[in-house]
């Protein structure tokens, strides 16, 4: 372990991902010839070629895809060290990142993340509210709102509360309101993207009959295009019931429910910040 530099492997991770010195050297804020300086000192005393420089830049060579594999580990278990030893904040202090849907934040986790901005005012709340997937392990986001079936491997945290899907039906479809097989139904709005991937959008890819007249990847679009009177539509009872010129097609129990976890990486649990964060909301949604 003395022979290893971590400088080294750092900079040969940025050039395999990157393909060039120059690129890499913007990345890591070092000049052009100090990456280079690392990786020729690397692979002069392993003994071994990294890289092979060809006309579209710098590619590994075989020994060097071999390293690659173990190096991505490597790399990724330094940033958790690194994010362990700078967020352990002897004070409340310092940036912290949320990710959440734009949905979530404007009906649930506005008021309280408002709330919790002015009551810990050193605590640098940076929001990132997007319906796109986050990558928490590259150190995107802190802390995510996000619904999930349950909590993913390297994470902790706690659910805040439940999500309610029930079928939902243009105003003008209200004498239809009685059926009891709504997907046998010929007109119906689907989801696309993320959402057709989530648990949501399985379960209406396999219980509708037709192909949907429309699909959108948000349920923003999804409302709006049953709204239009485009077709019926699988929607969140906190949107649907609120929409006007929407109805909610009566039935005995909802089409599916998801609960809505606040989460972290487990290499946060040090975190002062995050754990303040996290403990909030739970009060917040216990109330």
């Amino acid at each position: 372990m003395k022979d290893i530099d971590w400088t080294e492997i750092q900079s040969i991770i940025c050039v395999a991902k990157l393909g060039s010195l120059s690129a890499a050297a913007r990345d890591l804020s070092v000049s052009h010839s100090t990456i280079l300086r690392r990786i020729q000192s690397f692979e002069h005393k392993h003994r071994l070629q990294v890289f092979v420089r060809e006309q579209q830049g710098y590619q590994l060579s075989r020994h060097g895809r071999a390293l690659l594999q173990d190096f991505d580990q490597i790399d990724r278990f330094m940033q958790g060290l690194q994010r362990r030893v700078t967020d352990y904040d002897a004070h409340l202090q310092g940036q912290l990142t949320l990710t959440t849907t734009e949905n979530l934040f404007g009906t649930f986790v506005k008021k309280p993340l408002l709330e919790f901005a002015k009551v810990f005012p050193s605590i640098e709340l940076e929001l990132m509210i997007s319906n796109q997937l986050v990558n928490m392990d590259q150190l995107e986001a802190d802390v995510a709102v996000r619904p999930m079936a349950e909590l993913p491997p390297g994470y902790f945290g706690f659910p805040l509360f439940e999500l309610v899907f029930w079928v939902y039906a243009p105003g003008d479809h209200r004498a239809e309101a009685n059926e009891q097989d709504y997907f046998d139904y010929p007109d119906w709005v689907g989801f696309s993207g993320q959402l057709a991937s989530a648990r949501v959008g399985q379960i209406l890819t396999e219980r509708l009959q037709a192909k949907p007249v429309l699909r959108a990847d948000t349920f923003d679009g999804v409302a709006a295009a049953a709204q239009a009177g485009l077709g019926r539509a699988l929607l969140p009872s906190f949107m649907g019931d609120a929409l006007p010129g929407l109805i909610r097609l009566k039935s005995n129990e909802p089409i599916f429910t998801t609960r809505v976890f606040v989460l972290a990486p487990d290499d946060l649990k040090v975190s002062r910040r995050v754990n303040a964060l996290l403990n909030y909301l739970n009060v917040y949604f216990q109330h």
